[in-house]
């Protein structure tokens, strides 16, 4: 308002002053010559008229911009409220015309704006703009608009963004606009930078819906017209009391439309989500009891023994449920299984709104419906085939050597469990299906796991399979022994067949050596006898002593020749007169010349070695 003051001041001096200095009128007796030579000059104030009128013209122009104009910040958006001049706002409007006192529907982008007197009636304040994060969306609540209808907590949807977002637009100060509605809105702001009035909006933020791969996101919307029309169910799914009905996208209620794998900016405040896994998955019904069983050993002494094991059998944590529970024959078995199931895409929609999810379908009607549907199949009787028996109790056998067959009908037994084990997955999944698909969910097939059958009904087969297998064994090694004998007896004969024919060709050599030395004997006989009539001539000439002297010699002279090494060089001289004796200094001391020595009558003189 000071300014406002300064701005009529100027103006009166640049208006009103100049007229308080006017020029002197030179018609003016004044200024005539009085007779005595005086003459007064007419003074002029042209000069300070227009001083007058250009300080204060300047002065109120510059009063005026400093209350007409204002700068907005790059990342500020320019909010008014007028205070002066204005129309008061109706009851229970919030956000105010051009027209009216209060905060304006009109703000104002980054920049230099000129309005008349802009700063004397609004002031004038630059707040933030509205910056919404990736990942996440604006939710907005207007404080002013139309009342929010009858039944309805959230505004419509918005067409156009940008509309919503104009205030002007919104509250219909714009011609031909159509009001909001106060209160939540519908529509939501994506990632990115908004100038919002923040008079008229609040914002909250939100997170966007991710659906990953592999999944699908089903919408339950709870606001929109309700559908009239006629039932929409998928494909092959008959209306029963569990079914409900799915509805057109826009309307309330699960709309029949999925939003694949993406990233989605959905007001969770209008519409619940539900994320459906559409891939293959495998349902395990797996422990909760104890597995009981008997191992089967031979002892050194050939006798049986039986050996009890236990092992706790815990629920898996990504189980759907424990082991099914089968009373067969008085007895309780455990029944390990699993299930694979799938939710196709056009299916969710309906699962969704038959159950409300996957875990519940899995909970709810699988789980119960597969228990049931087991224990039904398992207490049935059972059709088998039985050879047929004479009246001495002899199976028949047919000419193609086979046995003569017959069908009947029996109570299922439990090692039926793990005979009959593919018949029984077959007839269970038959029966599963229809259940599963009355909530929406494929079952594509069942398989049993081993079930934890008495140890005591499988005694009897394992003893006569181990007794066969024993004497199998027994036989093999029969088999096997006799087979070693035998290669052993051909190894023995190859390993002595150099010496056999070694020894055949020893017994061929000594009999040639029998006849050689037979045919030798022959001819020293008849050598001896020569020898013996020529020593017995010779003792008859030189005398028996001569002439044994002289063979003595001759034998011993034959002994060094044969081994020089008894044939000694003498040290010393020897002197005798018997030739024997010499001899046997020669040689030396030992057993040759014993039979030479004499009585002592030779002398020995020391001689040199040389």
């Amino acid at each position: 308002m000071f300014l406002l003051f300064l701005i009529v001041l100027f103006i009166a001096i640049a208006i009103i002053g100049p007229r308080f200095f006017k020029d002197d009128d030179p018609a003016d007796a004044k200024f005539k010559d009085d007779g005595y030579g005086h003459k007064r000059t007419p003074k002029t104030y042209g000069w300070l008229r227009w001083t007058l009128r250009s300080v204060g013209g300047t002065f109120a122009v510059m009063c005026f911009l400093m209350t007409s104009c204002f700068i907005i910040d790059s990342d500020k958006v320019g909010h008014l409220k007028r205070i002066y001049f204005g129309k008061a706002m109706p009851p229970g409007q919030i956000i105010a015309n051009t027209n009216e006192n209060g905060p304006q529907a009109k703000v104002y982008p980054p920049g230099f704006h000129l309005l008349p007197f802009i700063r004397v009636t609004h002031d004038i304040e630059g707040l933030d703009m509205v910056t919404v994060d990736q990942g996440t969306y604006g939710f907005l609540v207007a404080k002013d608009g139309l009342p929010m209808p009858q039944g309805q907590f959230i505004a419509s949807a918005w067409e156009d963004i940008s509309d919503m977002l104009d205030a002007m637009k919104f509250l219909g100060y714009k011609k031909g606009s159509q009001k909001g509605t106060k209160g939540p809105q519908l529509t939501v702001l994506p990632p990115g930078d908004y100038r919002i009035n923040r008079y008229l909006f609040e914002i909250y933020s939100g997170k966007s819906t991710a659906v990953p791969a592999g999944r699908v996101a089903v919408i339950k919307s709870n606001v929109g017209e309700d559908y009239v029309g006629p039932k929409i169910l998928p494909t092959g799914i008959e209306m029963t009391d569990l079914s409900v009905p799915i509805v057109p996208k826009g309307y309330r209620g699960v709309w029949n439309e999925v939003y694949n794998p993406g990233e989605y900016y959905l007001n969770k405040k209008a519409f619940d989500i539900t994320i459906m896994d559409t891939r293959v998955q495998t349902w395990p019904y797996i422990g909760g009891y104890t597995r009981k069983w008997i191992d089967l050993t031979i002892g050194d002494d050939g006798k049986m023994k039986q050996t009890m094991h236990e092992e706790a059998i815990p629920v898996p944590k990504n189980a759907a449920d424990g082991a099914v529970v089968l009373r067969v024959q008085g007895w309780d078995v455990f029944q390990d299984s699993r299930v694979q199931v799938q939710v196709t895409p056009e299916n969710a929609p309906f699962v969704v709104a038959s159950v409300g999810s996957l875990e519940a379908v899995e909970n709810k009607i699988i789980t119960p419906n597969y228990r049931s549907i087991l224990r039904n199949v398992v207490s049935k009787n059972v059709d088998v085939k039985v050879p047929v028996l004479d009246k001495k109790g002899n199976k028949i056998t047919l000419k193609d050597g086979s046995f003569k067959m017959k069908t009947i009908s029996r109570p299922r037994e439990v090692l039926d469990l793990l005979y009959h084990r593919e018949e029984l997955e077959k007839e269970v999944a038959l029966k599963l299906i229809p259940a599963g698909a009355q909530a929406g969910l494929t079952v594509q097939w069942v398989r049993f796991g081993d079930p934890a059958v008495p140890p005591s009904l499988l005694i009897p087969g394992k003893r006569k399979q181990l007794a066969e297998a024993l004497m199998a064994t027994y036989k093999t090694e029969k088999t096997a022994q006799v087979e070693r004998v035998q290669t052993e007896k051909e190894r023995a004969r190859a390993d002595q067949q150099g010496r056999l024919m070694k020894s055949e060709i020893g017994i061929k050599v000594a009999d040639n050596n029998k006849l050689a030395r037979k045919k030798e004997g022959e001819g020293e006989k008849l050598y001896m006898t020569n020898v013996a009539k020529g020593q017995l001539a010779q003792a008859n000439v030189l005398g028996k002593e001569k002439a044994f002297e002289l063979s003595y010699i001759k034998e011993v002279l034959a002994a060094a020749k044969e081994n020089p090494n008894i044939v000694k060089y003498p040290g010393t001289l020897v002197m005798g007169a018997s030739a024997l004796e010499g001899g046997a200094a020669i040689l030396g001391a030992n057993n040759l010349t014993m039979g030479m020595k004499t009585q002592p009558q030779t002398a020995i003189v020391p001689q040199s070695k040389e």
